[in-house]
């Protein structure tokens, strides 16, 4: 039994001192910040929605809800403000995780700088929100209001939260991107429109920076993979012999030792299955998991499993 303690002592420590598991950490740790930036989005966009959505915002903006919309559209700029703030923390953040994470390789430092010019850089919504976040954070709230229009004799609108061109003007820090983009709205910007068209610039971006990573790491993930198969390998296999062994276990004892080891999908699909087919799932688990088991331990263990109650 000691033998077997210290056994997976060591395979937990082999597994935290692989390369795999040190970048998985790091990575981690940074998509806490792309959660933060998407979270806020969806807030915003909630948000919105409260004050847009044809069938939900018709109270709200009725007479005597005045006062409710105005508290609606205070909590929209601080979602507004929290989104922006993200929006520039994700920036940043991902800057560091580079430097720290592919200082020594040049080649994808590279395709990476590329990859960020052509999608953020030279675009005018990116550098328009960029620049929002400032004049957010360092000179004002920006007005917004809600703008209905008609779309049709059938008396059916639109609603839509909107910036205030003319508010927007008032500040001297625009880049020349951001200057061209707010030029093209005559009196307001949608606030959903160029905050989804933004978001879906990111989302895009950090699924190729992801899928990127995955084929950088491929080697260290699978060694890393590989020590957690041993890890579990272990740990069923242990939990099968004491199954075998221990006459007084019953099946819902095992059953509930063998789904702690399992994931949460494994332990979803076994929980499903009635007793024959549970047992055969567990055979697979133990073929996936590259664990040997004689002849004699599976009749021994047939046998335990279809007579115990």
């Amino acid at each position: 039994m000691e033998d077997k303690v210290l056994r997976y002592f060591q395979l937990l420590e082999k597994l935290k001192q692989s390369k795999g598991y040190i970048i998985s950490k790091k990575i981690n740790l940074f998509s806490l910040s792309t959660y933060i930036f998407t979270e806020n989005y969806n807030q915003l966009i909630n948000q919105i929605e409260l004050q847009t959505n044809p069938k939900g915002s018709q109270e709200i903006h009725s007479v005597e809800n005045r006062e409710k919309l105005r508290e609606v559209q205070i909590e929209t700029l601080r979602f507004l403000h929290n989104f922006l703030a993200s929006a520039q923390s994700l920036i940043d953040h991902t800057r560091v995780f580079v430097n720290d994470l592919y200082d020594d390789n040049e080649l994808f430092k590279k395709e990476f700088i590329k990859k960020i010019e052509l999608t953020f850089t030279n675009d005018e919504v990116s550098t328009f929100i960029r620049n929002f976040r400032q004049y957010l954070q360092h000179f004002k709230a920006p007005s917004i209001s809600v703008v209905t229009n008609l779309l049709s004799k059938d008396r059916n609108y639109q609603r839509r939260v909107m910036i205030s061109v003319s508010d927007l003007q008032q500040f001297s820090g625009w880049k020349s991107l951001a200057k061209e983009y707010i030029s093209k709205h005559d009196k307001n910007i949608d606030l959903f429109l160029v905050s989804t068209t933004y978001f879906n610039k990111v989302n895009n971006f950090y699924k190729w920076f992801s899928e990127k990573q995955d084929s950088l790491h491929k080697s260290e993930f699978k060694e890393m993979e590989n020590i957690k198969i041993e890890m579990t390998s272990a740990n069923i296999k242990e939990i099968i012999n004491d199954f075998i062994k221990n006459v007084n276990m019953s099946k819902e004892e095992f059953d509930l030792n063998i789904t702690e080891v399992m994931t949460v999908m494994e332990k979803k699909a076994f929980l499903s299955f009635n007793q024959s087919s549970k047992f055969k799932y567990v055979l697979s688990i133990c073929k996936k998991n590259k664990i040997q088991l004689d002849q004699k331990e599976i009749l021994v263990l047939i046998k335990r499993y279809r007579t115990i109650k």
